[in-house]
């Protein structure tokens, strides 16, 4: 309510909410929109975070990844019937966000570069996307926002792996174990979907 305000709420400004942190992300609490689980007083993670326009028609645009302050929202279309997600399957869903995590995890030591990285190459898109969601067709725009975010998860996890860490033993701990975790998804290889 606090970030609401008196202000009037455009798609951007409630892409800017859902990222907020409440002033910092190190030092945040339960009360943070975008909230980092972590060592500290923060044991939650925001993710799948979503934001609906509704008119006389309903965009929905999605995340599909943990942490909206790293990520971009892409535009999906909904009827009664189908919708513009580009999965066949429910395994083709966790695959791409398993392939976002991988880059979300070595982010979570590497806050700062991530988020550089985050400002050149996500941020772009985003507004990109908010630029041209009406001249093109939905399924194809659909399409085109998650075909991107598999590339950007390899490129940018590709140049944080060459970053060193950031955080403290304690937090690379946390990490450590829930890299465990990951890695028991990631036996389905967090395939492409449509990959052999």
């Amino acid at each position: 309510m606090n970030l609401l305000g008196e202000k009037d709420v455009d798609l951007k400004r409630a892409f800017e909410m859902l990222r907020d942190h409440g002033g910092s992300r190190f030092f945040g609490s339960m009360k943070n929109v975008c909230m980092h689980s972590g060592t500290g007083l923060v044991n939650s993670q925001t993710t799948g975070s979503m934001v609906v326009v509704l008119g006389e028609k309903i965009d929905v645009w999605v995340t599909n990844t943990s942490a909206p302050c790293l990520s971009f929202y892409k535009p999906v279309w909904f009827d009664s019937n189908s919708s513009t997600l580009p999965f066949e399957k429910e395994a083709d869903a966790l695959n791409h966000w398993g392939n976002w995590e991988i880059f979300h995890r070595l982010a979570t030591t590497r806050y700062e570069k991530a988020r550089q990285l985050w400002e050149q190459y996500c941020l772009p898109f985003e507004e990109e996307l908010i630029l041209h969601k009406d001249s093109l067709e939905h399924r194809e725009i659909t399409a085109q926002a998650f075909d991107t975010g598999w590339k950007l998860a390899k490129k940018m996890a590709s140049l944080l792996q060459e970053s060193p860490v950031e955080t403290g033993l304690f937090n690379r701990r946390y990490w450590k174990k829930k890299e465990r975790e990951l890695q028991e998804l990631k036996t389905k290889n967090f395939k492409r979907p449509g990959s052999i």
